[in-house]
């Protein structure tokens, strides 16, 4: 295990894990299903895949980090990490943050036709209390199939308006979906 860690520190730094590939892709409804409900810890090609079918992004770090992410070892027949570590969220956290950059690069100067995540939303406008919860809501459902409880509404909509305050409005749309992949979108199905 050690030797896994040592190995993904130093490819932490390595040029294929700064930036995500743009794959193509039509925003999918997640409609889970009722065993999915027990949301269990994702393997890292069932991070990839979801990643890529939400987003259209596709990141080498899901193949980079494997092993610490989690694996279905094919000899054993065992998974490598069957929960999140403090590795492994970190990782996660970086992943979610790129994706999200990317996101927002590639959207910013699409057609809204064209778009995938920010799809009827102007990204230079701040929007107004009820239609940045519209968007939370619709984003969360869609992302995660559950719909989207007032903690979490209000949760996100304060780091919205703290991010847009501090940054803009960009940069608060990346936060939420950074949030969305790397508390939901990655981790669990």
């Amino acid at each position: 295990m050690i030797e896994t860690i040592i190995a993904a520190a130093a490819l932490w730094a390595t040029p294929a894990f700064v930036s995500p590939t743009f794959v193509g892709g039509v925003p999918r409804l997640v409609t889970p299903r009722v065993h999915e409900l027990a949301f269990t810890y994702m393997t890292a090609d069932e991070m990839r895949s979801k990643v890529a079918s939400l987003t259209g992004f596709d990141h080498a770090a899901f193949e980079l980090y494997a092993d610490v992410l989690g694996r279905y070892d094919p000899v054993t027949g065992l998974r490598t990490n069957d929960r999140p570590t403090l590795i492994s969220v970190l990782f996660i956290q970086k992943v979610a943050g790129q994706v999200a950059d990317a996101v927002l690069e590639r959207e910013l100067f699409l057609d809204d036709e064209e778009r995938i995540v920010f799809r009827g939303i102007d990204l230079a406008a701040s929007p107004d209390d009820d239609a940045m919860v519209a968007f939370l809501a619709s984003l969360h459902g869609a992302w995660l199939g559950l719909p989207l409880s007032s903690t979490t509404a209000n949760a996100l909509a304060a780091a919205f308006r703290e991010s847009e305050g501090a940054s803009g409005t960009a940069a608060a749309y990346r936060g939420v979906v950074a949030s969305l992949l790397e508390h939901g979108g990655l981790y669990y199905y």
